[in-house]
């Protein structure tokens, strides 16, 4: 062969070469610039927040004692309870929406919907509360009575606590922030349960709340809300015996419930006839 020959085509091999490498590495280039594009891009057309959530369930931390009618009762109400017993008793309530003071405990799914992953770096209550006009408070109620394992979280409405705080593992008496070493990391699909016990604010008659997640993604926090008007997150103060309340008080040891006045009298008294008081007194 001649050698002009062999040179041309050493040449074409050359440039050949030199061309694959050239695509192979401005392939490469474009798939790491067009990659976290596309990414984006994914995350932009998936529908949501960062975040799912859902709320499992809003429960008192004790079946409550203490229940807050909003609108107060009228006679035919106290006529209608001094009928009702057991299930027909609490049914009743459940469907005046009645409020049980103290601790509340709000269970809450969260799962992540990002491609990378996203992290809950903080938790805390937005309250607004108030004592509503005309609303009946009844005392000494007896109640209107598994989720997968979970993170527990204790917010407060009032003091003593000023940031997330849960029990610390090794003293289960004492708690400590609950963000001070940790976030709660949710990769792209993956599930954590929160059950998170909100305090009430002891001077803050009924209050509603919301539950804000800060949520980090991408390196911004964004805000994350449970909980508005169309599904409120009641929290209710116990109400003093000893003190004036803005709501109506009743005696809710009585079948019938009666006004109540702080007095050392028996519940029997209170209830101004014997055949009045619940049998489980």
């Amino acid at each position: 062969m001649p050698e002009s020959k062999k040179k041309s085509r050493k040449l074409v091999q050359i440039v050949a070469t030199s061309l694959a490498i050239a695509v192979a590495v401005v392939s490469e280039i474009l798939v790491g610039w067009i990659q976290p594009f596309a990414d984006n891009v994914s995350d932009f057309f998936r529908d949501g927040d960062p975040v799912l959530t859902s709320v499992v369930s809003i429960d008192a931390e004790v079946p409550g004692e203490d229940l807050l009618l909003v609108g107060g009762v009228t006679n035919a109400d106290l006529d209608r309870l001094e009928t009702l017993r057991g299930e027909q008793r609490e049914q009743w309530f459940r469907e005046r929406d009645a409020i049980t003071a103290g601790p509340k405990e709000v269970k809450i799914q969260v799962k992540g919907n990002r491609r990378d992953q996203v992290r809950i770096v903080g938790i805390h209550p937005s309250p607004e509360c108030s004592y509503p006009a005309d609303s009946a408070y009844l005392i000494n109620m007896d109640g209107r009575g598994g989720i997968p394992p979970s993170i527990g979280v204790v917010l407060s409405l009032d003091e003593p606590f000023d940031e997330p705080v849960t029990q610390d593992p090794e003293h289960p008496l004492k708690y400590v922030p609950f963000f001070r070493d940790r976030t709660i990391t949710l990769e792209d699909k993956e599930t954590e349960y929160l059950v998170i016990t909100i305090l009430p604010s002891y001077g803050g008659g009924l209050c509603q709340t919301a539950i804000n997640l800060e949520v980090l993604v991408n390196g911004k926090t964004t805000t994350q809300t449970i909980g508005d008007d169309d599904n409120p997150i009641y929290v209710l103060s116990t109400q003093s015996t000893r003190d004036p309340s803005p709501f109506q008080m009743y005696e809710g040891m009585c079948w019938r419930p009666v006004p109540y006045t702080p007095s050392d009298m028996a519940v029997y008294g209170r209830c101004a006839d014997p055949s009045n008081v619940k049998e489980n007194w």
